[in-house]
């Protein structure tokens, strides 16, 4: 399922190089516009495709022990606590430590059910926005919170829709929803993003609000480091 860097990169740059050619305010918007107006708020479109990598370390409120989430575009990625390490190497999914277990103890690496990778490529979508490696549909706008916000829309490759809404003016990513199906229905988790800070030329939310989602209520991000070495054997179990 993984594809070489130079591949989504090339077509990352065509996709944001319309940024230069956009249409008057009286035209509408188009998805590649929208995602390439994201990537030039975000630090650039440069950057944005440059970006193979990033270590993101968090605390969630309701549990006080941060959580490092390591991403190797587009696919894997690997999340860390005290308790715990999850691995997705883009296909499967598995513990490397801290799987549940009846008597509390831990019973080693464990490979979980294929299915379960999609939860993964959604963790990764609420990381670091899918738009720009995966094809998007603009939607339109809508109001947020009082104002106006571009919805960009896709489906990850296991399945799982997600519409990411952008602020109206500086175009950056405010609120993902997320329509995951479960048990013959469709369970519908969502994170609002805020505080936008820099990190090595790019921003990246420093507020995050999770709901429906493991994670429920607020969680703030204390780092991010761009384009840290991984190896591939880091994602997998």
């Amino acid at each position: 399922m993984t594809r070489s860097v130079g591949v989504w990169a090339l077509g990352l740059l065509a996709v944001l190089g319309g940024f230069a050619a956009l249409p008057d305010a009286a035209e509408p918007l188009t998805a590649p516009q929208v995602v390439a107006r994201c990537a030039e708020a975000l630090g650039g479109a440069d950057k944005i495709a440059s970006v193979r990598t990033l270590r993101i370390q968090m605390v969630p409120a309701s549990k006080p022990k941060a959580v490092t989430h390591e991403i190797k575009r587009p696919n894997r990625i690997r999340s860390e606590s005290a308790d715990y390490v999850l691995v997705f190497d883009g296909e499967r999914c598995g513990y490397l430590k801290g799987a549940p277990s009846k008597d509390g103890r831990d019973p080693g690496p464990k490979l979980l059910p294929e299915e379960e990778g999609r939860d993964f490529e959604l963790d990764i979508a609420f990381l670091f926005p899918a738009f720009f490696d995966h094809p998007s549909q603009y939607l339109g706008t809508e109001a947020f919170e009082g104002s106006p916000h571009h919805k960009l829309a896709l489906t990850l490759p296991m399945g799982i829709r997600v519409t990411y809404w952008l602020d109206g003016i500086r175009f950056l990513p405010a609120r993902i929803v997320a329509e995951v199906p479960f048990q013959g229905e469709v369970v519908r988790v969502e994170r609002t993003l805020g505080d936008y800070f820099s990190a090595q030329g790019l921003l990246f939310p420093r507020t995050m609000n999770s709901s429906g989602w493991a994670f429920k209520g607020p969680a703030s991000v204390t780092n991010v480091e761009v384009n840290p070495p991984m190896e591939d054997g880091r994602f997998e179990r």
